[in-house]
């Protein structure tokens, strides 16, 4: 290999070697741009994990709220509190689905006086128990 000046101008090195040096600026240049693309997503993924974070955040502030309007307090998460919540869950879920049967019977029950009272009142004669309008 000779180190001197050849046709051109260049050493006989460089021209040996020049399609390797594309080669390296190629794969530096893709280097970068991969790299780059990359930076270009860092906002987005950002903007991502704060939503969740948000999302994430509210969930956790509902169940406290929760917590405190069943009167275990903002501090509830704390192991013995919440075993005593989690114990406590059946009955609360008995007890509110006893109330929930309850209306459930008292709102059918309204359901049917209103409808004999409607019919009570369709068979009354026109002006009694109606507006004028409707004669």
């Amino acid at each position: 290999m000779s180190w001197s000046a050849s046709e051109g101008g260049k050493p006989a090195w460089r021209k040996r070697f020049a399609p390797r040096e594309e080669q390296i600026r190629d794969l530096r240049n893709q280097i970068e741009n991969a790299g780059g693309d990359r930076l270009r997503q860092i906002p987005v993924l950002i903007a991502k994990e704060h939503a969740f974070a948000l999302t994430k955040r509210a969930a956790n502030d509902r169940y406290h709220d929760a917590l405190a309007k069943m009167g275990y307090g903002r501090s509830g998460c704390r192991r013995i509190k919440f075993v005593a919540v989690q114990t406590g869950l059946p009955a609360l879920r008995t007890e509110w689905e006893a109330a929930t049967a309850q209306l459930n019977t008292d709102h059918e029950q309204r359901i049917l006086e209103r409808a004999e009272i409607r019919q009570d009142l369709m068979g009354l004669p026109p002006g009694i128990g109606r507006s004028q309008s409707a004669t």
